[in-house]
């Protein structure tokens, strides 16, 4: 779940400006988003698709139209993840 100098140089070569973190909403994924959020940050427009509770923890578990509503309504940054002030 890190990301590599040599994974950021692709992305920039490809024009990315902006990325959207989307991992399941468990405790370990958490660091993990923001250990990768905090790592991105020099170089890109960070968000997270924040999983709503009602939607459980995991992606794998969501509906179609569930997800599409989490990456629609629910993007916010890596701050407001973090302190749950989306």
């Amino acid at each position: 779940k890190a990301v590599s100098e040599i994974q950021i140089y692709k992305l920039q070569e490809n024009g990315v400006k902006t990325i959207v973190l989307g991992y399941d909403a468990d405790e370990a994924c958490r660091g993990a988003i923001n250990k990768v959020a905090n790592d991105l940050d020099s170089y890109f427009d960070v968000y997270v698709a924040a999983i709503p509770d009602e939607f459980g923890q995991d992606f794998g578990d969501m509906s179609k139209d569930e997800m599409y509503d989490v990456f629609a309504n629910h993007i916010v940054t890596p701050r407001e993840f973090y302190y749950g002030d989306k």
